[in-house]
């Protein structure tokens, strides 16, 4: 027990770190064929395997572990799933199974009073609302999950939803909303530290100035999120 405990553990940091490469190459080195696998541990490699694109590892993972977490009517864990299971089937373009997981995810974290997962559960089905054209849907979800977010002093969360209001704002041709949110997205990211994060809300800036006709400016935001992107190796 505390050998699985201490594994667990060292995945959850790994993938703290962005490290998420080595997060799965440690759980393949340590899983064996005849023991059962934890189900955290299978969600933690899910996600780390999601983030370097192995989306169908990743779903293997994360259906696995869902199975363990229903058997043991692990609700929380079941949740935790479910809105993994939705970020994977938003992945891959299935948007119909990507707003029925999110939905469930965000029914049970209501049920257990989990604001994070409520948060990040509206935060996701904003964004199957705004591919498919519902702007005005998005908006009220996106804003629904930065309140949350900022309530729990997530900067992480808010830098993600200041993101996608972006995109959301731009959508609707509105550019000035569109710009202020793509700044807070940054700064917001800027204090996380997290390569990744900032390479992707740079470029939702970059994507608006192209919008305005800025090239220039567009050009050099391209260039810094580019070299974030390589930093993080996401």
């Amino acid at each position: 027990m505390a050998a699985a405990e201490d594994a667990l553990r060292e995945l959850r940091e790994l993938v703290r770190a962005a490290r998420y490469r080595e997060a799965l190459e440690l759980f393949d080195r340590t899983a064996t064929r005849d023991a059962p696998t934890d189900p955290e541990a299978e969600l933690v490699v899910a996600a780390a395997a999601t983030r370097i694109g192995r989306i169908d590892r990743a779903a293997e993972l994360a259906g696995r572990a869902l199975e363990q977490f229903l058997a043991r009517a692990n609700i929380d864990g079941q949740m935790r799933a479910a809105n993994l299971l939705g970020a994977i089937a938003f992945e891959r373009g299935e948007l119909d199974e990507a707003e029925r997981t999110f939905s469930e995810a965000l029914e049970l974290a209501r049920q257990l009073s989990d604001t994070l997962v409520a948060a990040r559960a509206a935060n996701n089905l904003a964004s199957v609302a705004h591919l498919r054209g519902r702007p005005e849907v998005a908006l009220g979800l996106y804003r629904s999950a930065l309140l949350s977010y900022q309530r729990l002093g997530d900067r992480r969360g808010a830098a993600e939803t200041w993101h996608n209001l972006g995109l959301c704002s731009r959508q609707m041709a509105d550019l000035r909303e569109a710009d202020a949110a793509a700044l807070e997205a940054v700064r917001h990211a800027e204090l996380t530290g997290d390569p990744a994060l900032l390479a992707l809300t740079v470029l939702g800036r970059a994507e608006t100035d192209l919008e305005r006709q800025d090239l220039e400016l567009a050009l050099t935001e391209i260039e810094r999120a580019r070299r974030s992107a390589a930093e993080s190796g996401d």
